[in-house]
């Protein structure tokens, strides 16, 4: 991007004016987020991919990460703020008290979890001469980490229904 930034810094004040509060937009944008549920089912048991190049996986980034990332984004764009960073909005979100600090603490944790879970997948990708990609087998981890990873996917799903019931009543 080139240019001058005060142009950008003017769209951008405009743009987060127009979603502050707006229950349309946030709604909107709230359904976009609970699109991607993390992969857990009711017995808290994974949900994988049957079939296909990715059978028995799922995707750690699109199940995992992005419904972090989405949820932030919502809950920061409600309040018109200038965070783009994911952990810079949870910073925000418990300061502005929309989320306790508990739960901030919470999805931090699971960010970071399922982060370095993602990398140390890929980083096993590379060292074997495989094209690296998001998709995690449970078979693959151990019983300490498929738990964690479970009770990270509870902390997302927890923070996605608290979302549901404040955007899209």
């Amino acid at each position: 991007i080139y240019g001058k930034c005060s142009l950008f810094q003017k769209l951008r004040d405009h743009v987060l004016g127009k979603t502050r509060g707006n229950r349309i937009f946030l709604a909107h944008m709230a359904k976009i987020a609970m699109s991607r549920q993390p992969p857990l089912g009711f017995f808290r048991n994974f949900i994988l991919i049957k079939g296909g190049q990715h059978d028995h996986t799922f995707d750690v980034k699109l199940n995992g990460i992005v419904p972090i990332v989405d949820l932030a984004r919502v809950y920061t764009l409600a309040q018109g703020s200038h965070a783009i960073n994911t952990l810079d909005r949870l910073d925000f979100m418990e300061s502005a008290k929309d989320i306790s600090s508990d739960s901030a603490g919470k999805l931090r944790d699971a960010l970071e979890f399922i982060s370095n879970l993602r990398i140390q997948h890929q980083a096993r990708q590379v060292k074997a001469g495989k094209e690296m990609d998001n998709f995690v087998s449970p078979d693959n981890l151990s019983h300490v980490d498929r738990n964690r990873l479970k009770k990270a996917f509870l902390v997302i799903r927890n923070m996605q229904s608290v979302m549901k019931y404040r955007y899209q009543r």
